[in-house]
């Protein structure tokens, strides 16, 4: 997957328009719609650690503009699945999944 394809999914895995990713980088819409579309070589310094932290990435899968695989960090598919489910929870539903867990560990 290059560099455009991994912005746009992680952005829309959100659930952000390309405006409200660029509000969060401090950019243009037009930045974020080149990123994802390839027309521009390198994403600037500045405006990468933005971009990792505002899509959870790490700025390391960012900066390869080839099909090189995500850093692998030994998580399975059903546990990125749940993390991604929890982020989108309110705390307080968190909270309970967490006492949840708690009592069949």
């Amino acid at each position: 997957m290059n560099v455009g394809s991994l912005i746009k999914q992680a952005r829309l895995a959100k659930s952000l328009t390309q405006e409200e990713l660029a509000e969060k980088v401090g950019v243009q819409k037009s930045a974020v719609a080149k990123w994802e579309n390839g027309r521009v070589s390198e994403i600037k310094r500045s405006n990468l650690k933005k971009l990792s932290e505002a899509l959870e990435l790490n700025p390391n899968q960012l900066l390869d503009k080839t099909n090189e695989k995500p850093i692998n960090d030994g998580l399975s598919e059903a546990k990125r699945k749940l993390i991604d489910k929890i982020k989108k929870l309110p705390e307080d539903q968190v909270q309970l999944l967490l006492q949840v867990a708690e009592r069949i560990q």
